[in-house]
């Protein structure tokens, strides 16, 4: 009898145990080594690369996204000078700017070169002192209107030190674009009719790097590849505005393009350049920018039969397209010097002609006595951009030597037209750009 009570009593301990359960939706075996429920948190998995910039001396910059250090201390205790910026750890997309100031004499940016970072660049600070900058297996781009390493401010007195490790590449800034010239409607009926406004010339490509005195050491089995920016576009010429009332003589003529801008050198020295290749150095210079097409020329659009009809605007010509850049760009009083085995130079392309644009329309009023106002002349082409050449002001032998091709020139726009009277005077096609030289 007491062994039944018993077994009554576990049962019923059971019983409740099992509805207690199903009430909180837990299990029986939760903390003896069961399954994790859902709301369990997985551990966090170890970053073994960052903690290895740590351990060696590494601080994450949270407002630049790199880790930093000063120093760098050897196996023997010793400590190596320099502020060392290491970017395994960053995203691709930088957009900041490293100033090297007057107190730093030795700058290491290390990356990873299967990445290529963009809008980032160097700028030393002026200074009377020689600067190190070294750069290992790091590749980057300039943002827009930057050069990639500008040292143009140090005192041309003191070198500025490039040494190399690994596969790296600098690209210097495109410049920027220019704007478009105000347009207006070349079919309003105007009573002051607005001439366009001409597009604005795009800004010169930038170097990948530019400064004074420069010493470029490649280290064995190293690669460096120095890419000048591109030109930046002209812009598109203001459209005319059309004329429509009583005696006004003249709607709006259509502006011209703004001129392609020059293409940046992949290196400019103003003083003195010292190489010392023992890898392979490679430098191009930019493309020009393309040049801004012309604005169209007003309509004159006089119907009352006994009204004069107006002079219809003439079309904008198209801005010349950009010159292409040079890989190497010595000042005249520059000297080089480098080994026997030199680098590989590239002119970049020049940047094609704008469009000229079409001359407006006008038209002969019923019972005007002459045949009505001029159709407006059509706008020509812009010429095409120069290629860039290899290498300017450079007498010693280069490994190899390319220079850039010619850009084709705008084509014409087309006259206008005016029933009674014919056509406008017929514009000109651009010219093409010519070859760099070597």
């Amino acid at each position: 009898m007491k062994h039944t009570k018993a077994l009554v009593l576990v049962v019923l301990s059971l019983v409740l145990a099992l509805a207690l359960v199903a009430m909180c939706g837990c299990s029986l075996f939760d903390g003896l080594g069961g399954n994790k429920s859902d709301d369990d948190e997985e551990e966090t998995p170890k970053d073994e690369v960052a903690e290895k910039l740590v351990e060696d001396g590494y601080v994450f910059d949270s407002n630049n996204k790199w880790y930093e250090k000063e120093g760098e201390k050897k196996e023997d205790g010793s400590v190596v000078e320099g502020t060392f910026v290491n970017f395994t750890k960053s995203d691709k997309e930088i957009n900041k700017t490293f100033i090297v100031n007057e107190n730093q004499n030795r700058v290491v940016f290390e990356g990873n070169s299967a990445n290529t970072y963009t809008g980032f660049n160097i700028v030393v600070s002026g200074r009377f002192s020689p600067v190190y900058i070294e750069l290992s297996n790091f590749k980057f781009e300039a943002p827009t209107g930057k050069a990639g390493i500008d040292a143009s401010d140090v005192n041309p007195d003191f070198a500025v030190y490039v040494i190399v490790t690994g596969t790296c590449s600098v690209r210097g800034g495109d410049g920027n674009d220019g704007a478009a010239g105000t347009s207006y409607n070349i079919n309003k009926a105007s009573s002051n009719p607005h001439n366009g406004v001409k597009g604005e010339d795009g800004e010169n490509g930038l170097s990948a790097i530019t400064g004074n005195t420069i010493y470029l050491t490649t280290n064995q089995s190293s690669t460096l590849t120095l890419k000048g920016g591109n030109g930046g576009v002209g812009g598109k010429g203001g459209d005319g505005e059309g004329s429509g009332q009583k005696e006004i003589g003249q709607a709006g003529h259509g502006a011209d393009g703004g001129k392609g801008g020059n293409g940046g050198n992949g290196l400019y020295a103003a003083n003195d350049l010292s190489i010392d290749n023992k890898g392979i150095i490679s430098m191009a210079g930019g493309n020009g920018g393309a040049g801004g097409n012309g604005g169209h020329g007003g309509h004159n659009t006089d119907t009352t039969a006994f009204e004069r009809a107006d002079h219809a605007g003439n079309g904008g010509s198209g801005g010349d397209g950009g010159n292409g850049g040079y890989g190497l760009y010595l000042e005249n009083d520059a000297e080089v010097r480098t080994t026997d085995k030199f680098a590989n130079v590239y002119g970049g392309d020049g940047g094609i002609g704008g469009n000229g644009n079409d001359g407006g329309n006008s038209t002969k009023c019923e019972f005007q006595s002459s045949n009505g106002g001029k159709p407006g002349d059509a706008g020509s082409g812009g010429k095409g951009g120069a290629g860039g050449g290899s290498a300017y002001n450079v007498d010693v032998e280069l490994y190899k030597a390319n220079p850039g091709k010619g850009a084709k020139g705008g084509t014409k726009g087309t006259p206008g037209r005016n029933p009674s009277r014919g056509y406008g005077a017929d514009g000109v096609d651009g010219e093409n750009g010519a070859m760099g030289q070597n």
